[in-house]
């Protein structure tokens, strides 16, 4: 009797697992074929997906092209604004320099004391100034 119940759970253990395998396979058989199903069903998306990759790559590149030619006309605009400015500060220097030339023979016309005749004293004023300029 003893041997009997113990013949039968080993069967039946057995035949648990025949049935255990038998569902193990049909669930991996099916996962499978579910995966299969899927990669069919996805391949086109994922073939559209990987071309629109590849345009976006190309818009990149052709974007960081587009903005390392905007960065070298910027840095040309710089330089040239930068030249400009440096012959503008030259001028407004050069400017302020004659002004203050000006500035000194109007002061020193301003403080001329000439004679008792005017017409001698403008002369002799005329003479010192254009004898300074044409130094």
């Amino acid at each position: 009797m003893f041997i009997d119940v113990q013949s039968r759970l080993i069967g039946a253990a057995v035949a648990l697992l025949i049935i255990i395998g038998g569902l193990l396979g049909i669930y991996l058989w099916g996962r499978s074929e579910g995966v299969k199903a899927d990669a069919k069903r996805t391949a086109p998306i994922i073939g559209d997906l990987r071309d629109d990759l590849k345009a976006c790559e190309a818009d990149v590149g052709r974007l960081r092209g587009d903005i390392d030619k905007q960065n070298e006309a910027i840095e040309g605009l710089k330089s040239d604004a930068d030249e400009r400015t440096r012959r503008a500060n030259e001028a407004i220097r050069e400017a302020q320099r004659q002004a203050a030339g000006y500035r000194a023979k109007i002061d020193r016309i301003a403080k001329y004391q000439g004679g008792p005749d005017r017409c001698e004293a403008a002369r002799e004023l005329i003479v010192s100034t254009l004898s300074e300029d044409r130094k």
